[in-house]
């Protein structure tokens, strides 16, 4: 089950997440989130509740959504002149209508604007917005549960020091990796895309299960303590994932006449081939846009 974020009971958990990693910043700078959808709404939340940051928001389609310690503002060009930084988290597809309507007050203003739109790269917002500071950021949907590992890729007007505060506001929301921007496609079908094959091999687990006579709440449980108990141990040993398959694998047993099964039917060739087109389409999508903004 998802967990909830519990701002008004949590003081101590804030207390510990602003002296681990923003001890240093002012009380009510102003982050503007633009866009309250998934991710953008889950990014707002956690910098609301564990950090002492201000969180400005609007979302044309959200309007009455309510959100735990966050403003909303009547209009976007109010956000934008009230906010140090800025925060995209609209649809890609979004972004040429909001360039139209708000290019000059986001000149005007210059906030330090940080990107989480997928296949949009920094060069192309610089184009669009010539002398504002672009950082762009891949979380992935784990940012729910602070969980996430996000990859952040900064402009060349960024400063380091603000490089460093947006990885410090993002390791709020789980690990940060530094990352260069050409990573980014990489980053976006292994990391972004990452959860949902997860899920799809958690769903085939769990539909088995159920063929195998359990109840679907329990199927259900059995599955999720296993991944997750895989991948703290993965985590916590650091050791080889080869390695870690043989400490399971005894010979003759149930679980190497699993591998077995699965290497006779190429499965690990199957699963790098679905990465790779998960990278192509990345590709194709940030080719795209840079071709729209021609």
């Amino acid at each position: 089950m998802t967990p909830h974020f519990f701002c008004d009971i949590l003081p101590t958990v804030l207390e510990k997440c602003t002296n681990k990693g923003l001890k240093k910043v002012k009380k009510q700078k102003i982050i503007g989130v633009i866009g309250l959808g998934t991710m953008g709404g889950a990014c707002a939340k956690n910098i609301a509740c564990f950090s002492s940051y201000k969180i400005l928001a609007y979302d044309k389609k959200n309007k009455n959504k309510q959100l735990p310690k966050i403003s909303k503002t009547k209009n976007v060009k109010e956000l934008i002149t009230k906010s140090q930084l800025l925060f995209l988290a609209i649809k890609p597809q979004d972004l040429d209508s909001f360039l139209r309507k708000n290019r000059d007050i986001v000149l005007t203003a210059k906030p330090l604007l940080v990107s989480i739109l997928a296949g949009v790269s920094i060069k192309s917002i610089e184009a669009a917005l010539p002398g504002v500071k672009v950082i762009r950021v891949m979380p992935n949907l784990a940012v729910q549960i602070r969980e996430s590992i996000s990859f952040v890729a900064a402009g060349k007007f960024v400063k380091q020091k603000e490089l460093k505060e947006v990885k410090n506001i993002f390791s709020l929301m789980g690990e940060v990796l530094e990352s260069k921007e050409e990573n980014m496609d990489k980053t976006t079908a292994l990391s972004g895309s990452g959860p949902g094959f997860i899920y799809y091999f958690m769903e085939s687990f769990y539909s088995t299960a159920i063929q195998m006579g359990f109840k679907k709440q329990e199927a259900r449980r059995i599955v999720a303590q296993t991944f997750q108990g895989a991948s703290r141990l993965a985590l916590e040993s650091g050791q080889d994932f080869s390695k870690l398959v043989k400490s399971v694998a005894s010979r003759g047993g149930t679980t190497e006449a699993g591998v077995s099964f699965f290497n006779k039917k190429q499965l690990s060739e199957n699963i790098s081939k679905g990465l790779f087109a998960a990278y192509e389409k990345a590709k194709k999508i940030s080719a795209s846009f840079k071709e729209e903004k021609k």
